[in-house]
């Protein structure tokens, strides 16, 4: 009679034992929009020595209306919860760095969630971020902004897995001098020559427009004036596209590429550079390599895919004004 309850009761009892399990897996749930951008951070994690079994710890990624300026949200739940901001993935749509702006949030918010990583507002040698894991509360009154594309990618991704990871040589700021070969192109420039951009909107002022190729370096001599909003600028592209940096009287200066959702960096100018008086200000392009100069400092380097370029100018905010002194455009060794 023992044994025969006993058999009767051993099915009961792995059924139960079958239904706790089922009931014990974790919530994996995840957007389809979204699925291919996890993939990517697990893919790149197994690269970096980190595995990770979420059909079993589980894990919830959705699109939610998140309260400004938040783009990303995640929540340390039973499996951890990440939210994308449903504007921002909106706006990003069609722009040049639209795969790029993604992962940057999607990989920070997994950043938190699976790597359990704080924010980190250190800084590399050239003042950019350190991490994309930077965030929080406003820092210097500076934007959130990572240049997660190019050779820059590699060591930013290394750096989420690995936060030991030092900032390649790139990422700092030198004086060099830029090997000039031969004047390509120039303006002839009146002494104490005014610059004026009178559009009401149009932040730039073009100089000057020809077939300038793929290596060049494009030299300026200015003045801002001083007795209005002080900020200046070069920039280099086409009427479709352009790379540009703003010098702001701060001390401050932002990269940014036009058909960007936004700027690639804002780094800060050591002390020792005075933006007082007459500036030297250089773009110097080799191939869909960029740098820009003030009075002979590389203060930032980029890889950005560049495309035509055929017009090469100042920036100037609307109404605004420099005493211009030179323009010329020489090719490089």
């Amino acid at each position: 009679m023992n044994r025969i309850l006993l058999y009767l009761l051993l099915p009961c009892f792995l059924f139960s034992l079958s239904c706790s399990e089922d009931e014990a897996l974790k919530t994996y749930s995840v957007e389809p929009e979204l699925d291919s951008y996890l993939q990517r951070f697990l893919t790149a994690a197994k690269q970096h020595g980190k595995n990770f079994d979420l059909e079993s710890e589980g894990i919830i990624m959705e699109f939610a209306d998140l309260p400004s300026p938040k783009i990303g949200l995640c929540t340390f739940v039973d499996p951890i919860k990440v939210q994308i901001d449903k504007t921002f993935w909106r706006d990003t749509y069609g722009k040049a760095d639209q795969e790029t702006q993604r992962e940057n949030t999607v990989f920070h918010e997994l950043g938190h969630g699976l790597l359990r990583r704080q924010h980190v507002n250190s800084k590399t040698p050239d003042m950019e971020w350190k991490s994309i894991m930077c965030g929080g509360d406003m820092v210097e009154d500076r934007g959130w902004f990572v240049n997660f594309s190019g050779a820059r990618k590699q060591y930013y991704l290394d750096e989420l897995f690995n936060p030991a990871t030092e900032a390649p040589d790139y990422m700092k700021m030198i004086y060099q001098e830029v090997k000039k070969k031969a004047v390509v192109g120039q303006l002839d420039i009146p002494a104490a020559s005014y610059v004026h951009n009178r559009s009401s909107s149009n932040l730039l002022n073009v100089m000057m427009s020809a077939d300038f190729g793929t290596d060049f370096y494009l030299e300026v001599e200015a003045s801002m004036d001083s007795s209005v909003t002080r900020r200046i600028g070069l920039f280099a592209g086409s009427a479709d596209a352009y790379n540009y940096f703003d010098l702001l009287s701060s001390g401050r200066a932002i990269m940014m590429n036009t058909t960007c959702y936004e700027p690639f960096g804002e780094v800060f100018l050591p002390e020792s550079v005075s933006l007082q008086g007459m500036l030297k200000l250089g773009i110097l392009r080799q191939g869909d390599e960029i740098s820009y100069y003030v009075n002979g400092l590389r203060f930032y380097w980029n890889d950005f895919p560049f495309g035509a370029c055929d017009k090469l100018g100042l920036c100037l905010p609307a109404n605004d004004r420099v005493i211009l002194k030179s323009f010329t455009v020489y090719s490089v060794e």
